[in-house]
């Protein structure tokens, strides 16, 4: 009774049944026949991808199917899976932990909307597989206004947190700066009490990585990730104010140095 009332809000016409023991896809027209060993490979909805470009949602399941012309198999349903609650620190944690998320296009919804416009968003706009241009079309076409929105609006435009050489001025700035910077290039950042530390030295830390050479940063991409995200959930975390804003700063310049080029 279940499945004929899901049938019958979905549509008859709509409705595609498999056959997980015999691999038989059956719709109205015609029957596919898949692979067993495809069957218990396949995970429908983790390795499938919602789209929300134009008329309903659409799950696309795609496989290699050996002996068979090869096709797609797209059902088409009313209404997609909702994921849990997207926190602004999941922004972070989520480009930090390199996770591939089934719904990139939330995350950047989320950006948006927090409180600050220095979020990862490249690496979401990667993911998502949608160029930089349509996320500025949207946001434009949507006419909203927000200091956040003015920012990243900015930053896709071509704002970056750049490069910024280390110079010996011989002051206690660049003293603080380049003892980091070295702290930084030996992956030992995260050993550092940050608790203990005055805002002025805090500050000092988080500008020396704009010291560190692009190159560096692509290079060691996953190990400063990783010093990062242990920053993040140590410390940074519950920091507002310039030290919080320094350090969504500096998750963003390695966002941008990894990603930006790659989405021109």
């Amino acid at each position: 009774m279940d499945l004929i009332q899901k049938t019958g809000k979905i549509g008859v016409k709509n409705a595609v049944l498999l056959d997980l023991e015999s691999g038989y896809l059956n719709s109205q027209n015609t029957n596919i026949v898949l692979d067993k060993e495809l069957i218990n490979q396949i995970k429908f909805v983790k390795e499938g991808h919602f789209t929300e470009t134009g008329g309903n949602p659409t799950l696309k399941l795609i496989g290699e199917i050996e002996g068979v012309i090869p096709t797609e198999v797209i059902t088409t349903t009313t209404s997609a899976r909702r994921l849990k609650a997207i926190e602004p620190e999941d922004i972070i944690r989520s480009f930090l932990k390199n996770e591939d998320t089934d719904s990139p296009i939330e995350y950047i919804k989320v950006a948006f909307n927090c409180s600050s416009g220095f979020q990862p968003i490249y690496y979401f706009i990667d993911i998502a597989n949608i160029e930089v241009k349509t996320v500025i079309s949207r946001i434009t076409e949507k006419g909203r206004q927000s200091q956040t929105i003015r920012i990243i609006k900015e930053r896709l435009e071509g704002r970056r947190e750049k490069y910024k050489e280390l110079r010996d001025t011989g002051s206690d700035a660049y003293k603080g700066k380049r003892k980091y910077l070295d702290i930084w290039k030996n992956f030992k950042i995260s050993e550092v009490e940050f608790d203990k530390l005055e805002n002025l030295e805090l500050s000092w830390l988080l500008n020396a990585f704009y010291s560190i050479s692009n190159e560096f940063l692509i290079q060691n991409q996953s190990r400063l990730k990783q010093e990062l995200l242990r920053m993040f959930d140590l410390f940074f975390y519950k920091a507002s104010g310039n030290i919080g804003g320094d350090f969504r700063r500096i998750v963003c310049r390695l966002d941008e140095v990894i990603y930006f080029d790659k989405l021109l």
